[in-house]
C-alpha cells in the first residue's frame, strides 16, 4: 500500500503561500498526499478554490489564536496529519516538481528516519546573493565525504549506511518519518530559532539516520530586509549556545564557515556590499551567542539544555517567534 505523505506548512499569512500551493499542484507522480496549513496567529487560511493536484487527498487549515512560534505551528500540523511520512515546507518556498516523489524514495530506506534537502536561492538582491553563497557552501560541505565521516565519529555510528549523513534539519525543506517524529517528541517550542537543528540532533541521538539529499530541492526567494536577517542571526547565536555551549569563533572564521570564503576572498568574489553584510551577520551571531553565554553563566541554570531557562531568556530578550 502506498504511504500517505503529509505536507506541513506553517505560515504567518503571507501572500507567497499561494505560490507554494501552485508548486505542489505541479508535482510529478507524487502519490497520495495531503497538505496541512497552520496559521501562526490569526484566522485559518482560506484554502477553498486553490489549485490542487489530482493525487492530493485533502487540504486542511488550522490557526493558533496568538503567535506561538513555528515549532508550535509545525507540531500542531503534525497532530492534524494522517500520513506516515511528514514533509515540511515554509510559506515562501517553492518545491521542485519531483519533491514529494523524492521524499518517498529517500524514506523508503528503512535506515533513514529523516532527510534534509538543498535550498536554491533565486533572489539577486544583495541579501539574496549572500544567502545563495551560504546555501551553496552548505551543499558543498554536505556532499563531501568528510561530513558523513565527521557525523559518524561524533555520534558513534558504526553501520554501513552509504547515505550522506548529517545531524541537522532545515524546517523549510525536510522530511521525517511520522513514527520517528513522535518518538523524539517533535519540534521543541523552547527553541524559537534553531529548532530544526535541535530536532535533527535528537533524531540522530535516537540512532536514526538523517541524510542530506541534494535531489530534494526547493527554491527560495528572499524578500526580507538586511535588518531582519541580522535580527535572525542574533537570535540564531543565542539558540546555538543552548545547542552546543562553549565559545564562538571570531568574525572572520564565522564568515568563512558560513559562506565558504574569508572576508578578503568574499570582497574579491562578491564585492563590498555583500562582504559588509556577511561581516555584520557574523557580528550579530557572535553578539547573540555571547549574550546568552553571559546570562546563562550568571544565572546558573542546571545545564546547557535547560529548556525552561531558554524560554525565559527568549521572553525577556523579546525574541521574535518564527
Amino acid at each position: 500500500m502506498t504511504e500517505l505523505v503529509s505536507v506541513i506548512i506553517p505560515t504567518i499569512g503571507r501572500d507567497s503561500l499561494s505560490r507554494v500551493f501552485a508548486a505542489l499542484a505541479r508535482q510529478a507522480d507524487p502519490g497520495p498526499f495531503e497538505v496541512i496549513v497552520v496559521v501562526d496567529g490569526g484566522s485559518p487560511s482560506d484554502v477553498t478554490g486553490i489549485a490542487q493536484h489530482e493525487q492530493c487527498m485533502r487540504v486542511a487549515s488550522e490557526a493558533l489564536q496568538s503567535r506561538s512560534g513555528v515549532s508550535v505551528a509545525r507540531n500542531l500540523g503534525v497532530q492534524l496529519s494522517k500520513g506516515s511520512i511528514l514533509g515540511f515546507l515554509d510559506d515562501d518556498t517553492h518545491p521542485v516538481p519531483n519533491w514529494i516523489a523524492t521524499i518517498r524514495q529517500v524514506l523508503a530506506d528503512g535506515h533513514r528516519g529523516a532527510a534534509v534537502g538543498r535550498i536554491r536561492e533565486v533572489s539577486r538582491s544583495t541579501l539574496g546573493r549572500l544567502r545563495a553563497l551560504a546555501y551553496d557552501h552548505r551543499d558543498a560541505q554536505n556532499t563531501a565525504a568528510e561530513m558523513a565521516e565527521h557525523v559518524r565519529r561524533l555520534h558513534h555510528i558504526d553501520d554501513d549506511c552509504a547515505c550522506r549523513l548529517v545531524d541537522y534539519l532545515s524546517g523549510g525543506n525536510c522530511c521525517v518519518r511520522a513514527d520517528v517524529f513522535a518518538e523524539v517528541g517533535g519540534f521543541d517550542p523552547a527553541f524559537w530559532v534553531g529548532q530544526d537543528r535541535d530536532l535533527g540532533q535528537r533524531i540522530t541521538r535516537a540512532r536514526y539516520h538523517v541524510s542530506y539529499e541534494p535531489s530534494l530541492v526547493i527554491e527560495h526567494e528572499t524578500n526580507s530586509t538586511p535588518m531582519a536577517m541580522l535580527r535572525g542571526r542574533y537570535a540564531s547565536g543565542r539558540s546555538a549556545h543552548a545547542l552546543t555551549g562553549g565559545g564562538v569563533d571570531p568574525c572572520g572564521e564565522l564568515v568563512r564557515k558560513t559562506y565558504g570564503h574569508s572576508p578578503a576572498e568574499l570582497l574579491r568574489a562578491a564585492g563590498s556590499s555583500t562582504t559588509v553584510l556577511a561581516i555584520a551577520s557574523a557580528m550579530a551571531y557572535r553578539a547573540g551567542h555571547r549574550r546568552a553565554a553571559s546570562l546563562h553563566d550568571r544565572e546558573g541554570p542546571t545545564g546547557l539544555h535547560d529548556r525552561e531557562w531558554l524560554t525565559s531568556f527568549h521572553d525577556r530578550e523579546g525574541v521574535a517567534r518564527r
